[in-house]
């Protein structure tokens, strides 16, 4: 049998209405991985301090209703430069080092209301101005295969995320290639849809 990171997201679906684990199961297992390994690897600049009571928050939705929406209880990983209300956002630069944002951005309000739970945010090429994740102010992030390799960016921190198994899944952003670069370079799947 799998273990709870090894998970993909329909999977994960599947423990939770087989009742084989629960989504604050799922995100304490991350939580502890991420505790262990994020200190090698420097993927998560900041974490969800409400991520556990909103796995609660999910598995009493997922009894009263079952799985009704997309991502429903799945563990995310968020690139440091969308806006979250609750984790700091800093687009990886002292500048912005404690920034904690108004309102959420466009792309994870969606996400949220797919059902998505944040685990934290990652380290990225600081202002996305980079392909290595090596320019962020907070140390660079190193390729969870080979910590002496980069991970690629500037979606590097998100590619190894899921890479590393800190993550269901994440979210990164692409201009030239910030997303399907650091996912080839980390052996994982990176996907920039087209734009609405």
């Amino acid at each position: 049998m799998k273990q709870l990171h090894e998970l993909t997201i329909k999977e994960v679906h599947e423990g939770y209405r087989s009742k084989s684990f629960s989504c604050v199961d799922l995100v304490k297992h991350f939580l502890s991985r991420i505790e262990k390994y994020n200190p090698k690897l420097n993927v998560f600049l900041a974490l969800n301090p409400n991520a556990i009571a909103q796995a609660a928050a999910i598995d009493k939705e997922i009894a009263e209703k079952g799985i009704d929406r997309e991502l429903l209880g799945i563990p995310m990983a968020i690139k440091d430069n969308f806006l979250t209300i609750g984790i700091s956002t800093t687009a990886s630069s002292h500048i912005l080092e404690g920034y904690m944002p108004q309102y959420e951005s466009s792309v994870t309000s969606k996400l949220l209301a797919a059902g998505a739970i944040f685990l934290g945010k990652t380290n990225m090429d600081s202002f996305a101005h980079g392909s290595s994740t090596e320019t962020s102010d907070f140390g660079p992030t190193h390729n969870p295969w080979n910590p002496d390799k980069l991970p690629g960016g500037s979606s590097g921190g998100s590619a190894a995320a899921v890479s590393a198994q800190l993550a269901t899944a994440a979210l990164g952003s692409e201009t030239a290639g910030s997303i399907r670069q650091p996912a080839a370079w980390c052996g994982v799947t990176g996907f920039k849809p087209t734009y609405v």
